[in-house]
């Protein structure tokens, strides 16, 4: 394995496990470059993950591979970037605005659902 192969790796291992611990995606693992059509991370819910550890910024091309992989899986583009010399914790994650928008958009109308079910049927939610 390369050198700059292997520091890929390691970050995606890294994002992988802050993802879990943080109890953001848990069960989120690698994987694995034989799965290139479904980003480097599975277990993220609706999200297509690319991880990129590159001493200089490609950003249109990151986006431009996370967008094809996710045309094939219909999920939501999503680069992590490591920010150099930072910890885990501090990586960039960068996706499109109009992808963005659109899990905005998604999220409000499920927090109004549930508003709803809760005025029309407190005691069932409560059970």
């Amino acid at each position: 394995m390369s050198k700059q192969r292997a520091k890929g790796t390691a970050f995606e291992r890294a994002v992988a496990n802050y993802l879990v611990e943080t109890g953001t995606f848990p069960n989120c693992e690698r994987t694995g470059s034989a799965h290139y059509e479904r980003g480097d991370l599975v277990g993220t819910g609706d999200y297509l993950i690319e991880c990129k550890n590159h001493k200089k910024m490609a950003l249109a091309e990151w986006i431009d591979q996370a967008r094809e992989a996710s045309e094939r899986t219909f999920g939501i583009p999503v680069v992590i970037h490591k920010r150099p010399r930072k910890n885990i914790a501090e990586a960039y994650v960068t996706m499109r605005l109009q992808d963005w928008a659109e899990d905005v958009r998604q999220a409000q109308k499920t927090w109004e659902l549930y508003q709803l079910l809760i005025r029309e049927s407190p005691q069932q939610l409560a059970n």
